[in-house]
């Protein structure tokens, strides 16, 4: 609010000095009141604040949502970006696994045919059959 001493100059200047007394918004005649400019601005004064203050809460909770909602598409992009990088990797694994399968796979065969090679190479053949000691030949 403004100063009383200014509201009573005012008051003197509007309405006469009869009707300024020390607090000057109490003691306006009842007759009178529609007619003071200053009440008359003071309430207008104060419903626009009333409006401002309201336009502010709303431009606030307006800016709020809004930064809410870029954290939200923050943490969504984040996450998408993570579960990539997780795939990406799963991916990774999964290719060093099938070729070391296939780096096993590739060195087992290459053993079996250096043994059969050494096979032929000794005059071994796998394909005459083995007598067991525990049948005697007659």
């Amino acid at each position: 609010m403004k100063n009383p001493a200014f509201l009573c100059l005012y008051r003197f200047i509007a309405v006469g000095w009869r009707n300024c007394k020390a607090q000057p918004e109490n003691n306006i005649p009842k007759g009178n009141w529609r007619k003071d400019p200053f009440l008359l601005h003071s309430q207008a004064s104060q419903s626009s604040f009333q409006e401002q203050a309201r336009r502010e809460r709303a431009e606030l909770e307006k800016l709020l949502e809004e930064n809410r909602r870029k954290l939200e598409e923050a943490q969504r992009q984040e996450a998408l970006e993570q579960q990539r990088k997780e795939e990406e990797r799963y991916r990774e694994l999964e290719e060093l696994q099938r070729q070391k399968e296939e780096a096993m796979r590739r060195k087992k065969q290459q053993e079996e045919e250096e043994r059969a090679k050494q096979m032929i190479l000794l005059g071994k053949n796998k394909s005459r059959p083995k007598l067991s000691f525990a049948l005697n030949s007659k």
